[in-house]
């Protein structure tokens, strides 16, 4: 009971040591010095199965596609098999207590009374020094700029439906802010999430019910790093310069219904059904 165990981890502990990645001696998945995914049929990502890291309460998490998840075996077939397990041990806790708790507390805190998320606890390298004002343009998972969070964010209560959009949701980002109405003179610089922040907010229950706003999918400004043809940024010959575009690069959002991050195609076309945000702001 007094020993140290070796366990494997939930995919809160997975994604907690996604979303501190820059802190880590050897992250979890480093998608940066990947050029190309290693699956040479260009099939869909649950073929390059060697980057699936498997949880003990049943999911897989992604680490191609950051801090997307999924059900184990949630596709029939060699789709979706997990083959990695990145195993953990939890420190500083009473070993004499045996409990099928986790012992693990959360790296941020939501403030009481109000809709904010505390990052003080989190190391300098997995948050960002700025608060940007600005909405955040289209980026990969892997940009250390804009896919972290500044030492608090705010989130807006209500979550803005789009209904379906039209264009290259790229494009859409590129061209509007569908946070701006929400812009005060004493509460400004509200702006799409990026995919960080969005995970934050599932891990919290923070995502709305797929049956509320008529909303299916919550929306971010992060694309995948790899695109369709599972090249890395500005490594497809076809797009040596990298264009963050649906065409290559897939957006990141999260399932409302029960708060997974993900990947979702064609926005453009309504197919997935209406798609929503919920708004953030850096905040002190």
């Amino acid at each position: 009971a007094d020993e140290l165990r070796w366990v494997v981890p939930t995919s809160r502990h997975a994604l907690r040591m996604i979303i501190g990645r820059n802190s880590l001696d050897v992250p979890l998945f480093d998608v940066s010095t990947i050029d190309r995914l290693p699956n040479g049929k260009l099939t869909a990502n649950g073929e390059n199965s060697s980057m699936l890291v498997y949880t003990s309460d049943g999911k897989i998490i992604w680490t191609m596609e950051g801090a997307s998840e999924s059900k184990w075996r949630e596709w029939p077939g060699s789709v979706a098999a997990a083959w990695n397990v990145r195993c953990v041990r939890n420190l500083g806790g009473d070993f004499t207590v045996i409990s099928n708790e986790s012992s693990v507390e959360r790296a941020f805190v939501k403030r009481e009374g109000e809709n904010i998320i505390d990052l003080t606890h989190f190391d300098s390298k997995s948050i960002r020094s700025e608060a940007l004002r600005q909405p955040l343009p289209p980026h990969h998972i892997a940009d250390t700029r804009y896919n972290r969070t500044y030492r608090a964010f705010e989130y807006a209560d209500e979550v803005i439906s789009l209904g379906s959009v039209s264009q290259d949701w790229a494009a859409y980002l590129r061209a509007n802010n569908p946070c701006a109405s929400l812009n005060t003179d004493s509460k400004n610089g509200w702006r799409v999430p990026n995919q960080t922040e969005m995970a934050i907010l599932g891990i919290l229950g923070l995502q709305a019910s797929g049956t509320t706003n008529n909303v299916a999918f919550q929306m971010t400004s992060t694309f995948s790093y790899f695109d369709k043809s599972g090249y890395g940024v500005g490594k497809n010959p076809n797009d040596p310069s990298g264009t963050i575009s649906n065409t290559y690069r897939i957006p990141m959002s999260i399932i409302t219904g029960n708060g997974q991050c993900t990947q979702i195609e064609n926005v453009n076309t309504g197919s997935q059904g209406s798609i929503g945000v919920r708004c953030v702001r850096d905040c002190e």
